[in-house]
């Protein structure tokens, strides 16, 4: 009876261990090190919302600087991860489209010569820099899973390839009565033109914590908060000047 009862749990331990195989999809195995350590190969997809803000001041011309505009983007990221469960990490790369497209404004009172009398009052202006500035993040990214749970934290390195990085600067007459001497209230200072430097590399480094929500062995959803703070700026004339993100998404992953 004892040679019995071994039996059948031998062949129900057999049985789980199979189940379990065939519940990882038969996993794959990198090396000697790493054997009998199931790997997960996950792609993911992911919608939500960024803000972006302007940090420092930039000053297309005349020394007059513009700076402190923030605004609110929708955005899709794509990611690839390659998990260890039981070594508790994860790496990978994720791919966004930034747009941190801004209007810039300042109004100043200032003396000014005009024709008549008197011939110097105080004039208001408002100078505006329509901003044009878009980049693919690339990232690089490591994950590491809080010891039994699906809670993770990440950190990566951005990198931003350029698409648009552009801008321009108009100065306009606020106070009535008052014209420049073509008769108009508006004068073109730049004309749009490339930023110094916009077509540069941009790097940032990347932060996130998110939490893994398995529907199925397969299948899962992510809500995932994340900053990338900036290394590099945006003008090769204005150090100071960067722009930094943070966006809230959620992701659905699927177990490849």
């Amino acid at each position: 009876m004892l040679k019995l009862f071994i039996c059948l749990f031998a062949v129900i331990a057999l049985c789980e261990e199979v189940s379990a195989q065939n519940s990882m999809g038969f996993a794959s195995y990198e090396s000697d090190i790493l054997s009998a350590r199931p790997v997960r190969f996950i792609f993911g997809i992911g919608a939500g919302s960024y803000l972006y803000s302007h940090g420092g001041s930039f000053s297309p011309s005349c020394n007059c600087n513009f700076g402190d505009e923030s605004g609110f983007r929708a955005m899709v990221l794509g990611e690839f991860r390659i998990q260890y469960p039981k070594l508790g990490f994860a790496y990978g790369v994720s791919v966004t489209h930034h747009d941190a497209d801004a209007t810039f404004t300042r109004e100043e009172m200032r003396p000014s010569v005009i024709v008549g009398d008197p011939a110097d009052i105080e004039v208001q202006y408002r100078n505006t820099s329509n901003v044009l500035l878009q980049w693919i993040a690339v990232t690089p990214e490591f994950f590491w899973f809080l010891p039994r749970s699906d809670l993770f934290f990440q950190v990566g390195m951005e990198f931003g390839f350029p698409l648009e990085a552009r801008y321009d600067h108009v100065e306009s007459i606020l106070s009535e009565g008052i014209v420049y001497y073509d008769g108009s209230t508006e004068h073109v200072l730049l004309e749009e033109q490339d930023i110094p430097g916009g077509s540069e590399l941009r790097l940032a480094l990347s932060g996130s914590v998110g939490y893994d929500f398995w529907l199925a062995p397969s299948l899962a959803l992510t809500p995932r908060v994340g900053i990338s703070v900036p290394l590099s700026s945006v003008s090769s004339e204005d150090d100071d000047w960067r722009v930094l993100t943070g966006y809230a998404i959620l992701m659905l992953n699927l177990r490849i």
